[in-house]
C-alpha cells in the first residue's frame, strides 16, 4: 500500500475550478457531474457529507446548500465513492475503487492506494478506522492515519466487505457480499455466523447497525434480530409488510426507536407499534430507490437515493433531487 500526500485549499478551488455551490429554491439542485447515487452518509454538525457516484458533496442540512467535489475541481482520482466516513478529529475518510482517502479540515488529502477497491468504512470514538475492501475478507486498520493491523481471513464466494459497523463494545462486524455469513472480527480474524443460526428461513443479510450493549440490529430477507455473538433474538412485534419484507436498512434513533427501510416502505417501531409509511404516501417516485440510511443527531432520518436525497422527520418528507442538464465544468446556478 502506497501513501500519496497531497494539499489543495478551498480558496484555491473557488478562483481556479470554482466548486459546485447550488442554492435549491425548490428542492432541486444540478451539478455538472451526476451526484444523485448517494451511497453512504456521514454527520458532520450542520452538514452531510454525501459519497456519491459523481463525487464527494457536503449537503448543509438547514439551506440545502451543496459543495460538490470531484476529480474536476479536487484531487480525487475516482468520483465514483463506495463509502464514506466521519473519524473523531474531522477528516473525512472515503472508500472507492483505487484505495482509501481521507482528507482533513484544511483540504489536505491523503491517499492509500490498493490493487483491490476499497468496499467500506467505519470510524470509532477513539478515533480508529477500519476499512473493507474487495477481496479476501480484508480489513484494514488505522490509528492517527497510521495502518496499524490487518485481518485477513477468505470468505469462500463472498469475499467484499461491503458493510461494516462498531458495536457498544468497539467490536468490529461485517457483512459481506451477498449477505452471508455475518462476521465478528477477533484478533486472528472473522468469527462467522451463517445466516440460518440467526433466524429460521433462507435469510440473506441486507444490514446491520449498533443496538444497546454489545448487541447489533441484523436485518434481512423477512428477519429482523437482536444478536450479541452468542445469542438471537427476533425484535418484537414483527414489522407487518404489505409487499417485500425484506429489510435493507435498520437504524435506531436517540429516543430508542428502530427505523427500518424496505423496498417502498420506511417504518417505526415506538413503544412496541409499529408505523409504516408506503413511499407513495411520502411523494417517492416508483423510480427512487433508497442506497444509504442516516438518523442525524435532530432524529431526522436521512434516506440516500438514486436521485437525491430524502429528509423525513416521523410526517413529512422533504425531497432533494438531482437533475442533469448538461452544466458546464466548474458553473454554478440557483434555481
Amino acid at each position: 500500500m502506497n501513501t500519496v500526500r497531497r494539499s489543495f485549499t478551498l480558496v484555491v478551488l473557488a478562483l481556479l475550478f470554482g466548486p459546485v455551490v447550488v442554492l435549491a429554491q425548490d428542492g432541486s439542485w444540478e451539478s455538472y457531474t451526476y451526484t444523485g447515487e448517494v451511497q453512504s452518509m456521514a454527520e458532520d454538525g450542520p452538514y452531510l457529507w454525501l459519497a456519491t457516484r459523481g463525487g464527494v458533496v457536503r449537503f448543509t442540512k438547514a439551506t440545502g446548500e451543496r459543495i460538490a467535489y470531484t476529480r474536476t475541481n479536487s484531487e480525487l482520482v475516482d468520483n465514483r465513492i463506495n463509502d464514506l466516513a466521519l473519524d473523531s478529529s474531522g477528516n473525512v475518510w472515503l472508500a472507492y475503487s483505487g484505495g482509501f482517502a481521507f482528507f482533513d479540515r484544511s483540504f489536505t488529502l491523503t491517499r492509500m492506494t490498493l490493487s483491490m477497491p476499497a468496499r467500506s468504512l467505519v470510524t470509532g470514538r477513539d478515533g480508529t478506522v477500519w476499512g473493507g475492501i474487495g477481496t479476501e475478507g480484508k480489513v484494514y486498520k488505522w490509528t492517527n492515519g497510521k495502518q496499524g493491523g490487518v485481518a485477513d481471513q477468505k470468505v469462500k464466494g463472498m469475499n467484499d466487505v461491503t458493510n461494516l459497523t462498531l458495536d457498544a463494545a468497539g467490536r468490529v462486524w461485517g457483512k459481506f457480499w451477498g449477505g452471508r455469513p455475518l462476521g465478528l472480527l477477533a484478533d486472528t480474524g472473522w468469527v462467522l455466523t451463517a445466516p440460518d443460526a440467526l433466524h429460521t428461513g433462507n435469510v440473506v443479510i441486507s444490514t446491520i447497525c449498533p443496538d444497546t450493549g454489545n448487541a447489533v440490529l441484523v436485518g434481512g430477507s423477512n428477519c429482523l434480530v437482536r444478536y450479541d455473538g452468542v445469542t438471537a433474538s427476533p425484535v418484537l412485534p414483527e414489522p407487518m409488510a404489505s409487499g417485500d419484507p425484506t429489510i435493507w436498512f435498520v437504524c435506531k434513533d436517540h429516543r430508542g426507536r428502530i427505523w427500518i427501510v424496505r423496498r417502498r416502505e420506511i417504518g417505526v417501531l415506538d413503544n412496541g407499534v409499529w408505523t409504516i409509511h408506503n413511499f407513495d404516501s411520502l411523494g417517492i417516485s416508483i423510480y427512487e430507490q433508497a442506497f444509504a440510511m442516516l438518523i442525524d443527531s435532530d432524529d431526522i432520518v436521512w434516506l440516500g437515493t438514486n436521485q437525491g436525497l430524502i429528509a423525513f422527520d416521523g410526517t413529512t418528507a422533504r425531497h432533494y433531487k438531482t437533475t442533469v442538464n448538461g452544466l458546464l465544468s466548474g458553473s454554478s446556478k440557483v434555481l
